[in-house]
């Protein structure tokens, strides 16, 4: 778990100097994600509205309009950036779970689940509506768009 959380505050450390990057298989957001009811049916929304509304939207500051708001393609690329933060969090810790099982130990392996959903596989659905919404915007104006 804490090498989860490590990783994840490097990479934001590091951000200004180094972005990780989503697979380009898994970068584009597909249609059916934006017109499926999943998305819906899971409560990622619900989950975005949650972050908005408390003190856990000071996780990630830069992914959030403010009063002085820069401009929409930065926004854009620190929300894919925090994506592809919480998907490569996601993998490794992954691994760790997978060896849990694998050693017998699925009641803990189960707990560290739970947290994978709560803190990386709702964050990476959540940012992703984010980034579709965003790219949708940029293109209508002709900006520019998410890739970083």
């Amino acid at each position: 778990l804490l090498v989860m959380f490590d990783l994840m505050a490097i990479a934001k450390v590091a951000e200004p100097l180094f972005v990780l990057r989503m697979p380009a298989a898994l970068s584009k957001v597909r249609p059916w994600e934006l017109t499926s009811d999943l998305y819906r049916q899971l409560g990622v929304r619900l989950f975005g509205k949650m972050l908005r509304n408390s003190p856990l939207r000071f996780l990630n500051k830069g992914v959030y309009l403010g009063a002085g708001a820069e401009d929409l393609d930065s926004l854009c690329r620190r929300v894919a950036s925090a994506e592809a933060t919480h998907f490569w969090a996601a993998l490794l810790f992954m691994a760790y779970i997978g060896y849990l099982y694998l050693s017998g130990r699925p009641q803990f392996a189960t707990g560290f689940l739970a947290v994978q959903v709560l803190f990386n596989l709702y964050p990476i659905l959540h940012l992703r509506l984010m980034r579709a919404r965003l790219e949708s915007i940029l293109r209508r104006r002709k900006v520019g768009s998410c890739r970083h």
